[in-house]
């Protein structure tokens, strides 16, 4: 079977193992690639000993056009670009800017501090902080020596 494989690679065995088809069933079917709302609201989504961060890129947006929900653990941020009216006499030779809906949806662990949840939005980038409770951060325990 190695001969349909031109580059035989660990990557590539694993993929056509019969195996690999039975982990895919349980892999989440994610629809962010089919629908561009990834590209249209990337996120960098950190944590820290006391908190979780995420960072997301919307560019030519203002903070009335974003809306972050909670729910259940649930973070949604989701909002609209809307599209520049083309005039009359105009006509596209390229266009690559996205407009439009989008929504992205984060699951965040049970040990957070709801109540202290910031965001802020300064040059198109949302910044949203989201503490840890006071339970779920690491105690330092000081060691003495005898």
């Amino acid at each position: 079977m190695s001969w349909l494989v031109p580059f035989k690679t660990r990557e590539t065995e694993r993929s056509i193992s019969p195996t690999r088809l039975l982990d895919t069933l349980w892999e989440p079917f994610d629809l962010e690639p089919l629908l561009g709302t990834a590209d249209m609201a990337p996120v960098d989504f950190t944590e820290t000993d006391d908190e979780y961060k995420l960072r997301v890129e919307l560019p030519g947006m203002e903070k009335d056009d974003v809306k972050i929900a909670l729910n259940q653990n649930i973070l949604t941020i989701s909002g609209e670009k809307k599209g520049e009216d083309t005039k009359e006499n105009e006509s596209f030779h390229k266009r690559e800017i996205r407009y439009g809906w989008f929504e992205r949806s984060f699951s965040l662990p049970g040990d957070i501090d709801e109540t202290k949840i910031k965001a802020k939005m300064k040059n198109g980038v949302l910044t949203i902080h989201v503490p840890k409770s006071e339970a779920a951060k690491p105690k330092r325990i000081p060691i003495t020596v005898q």
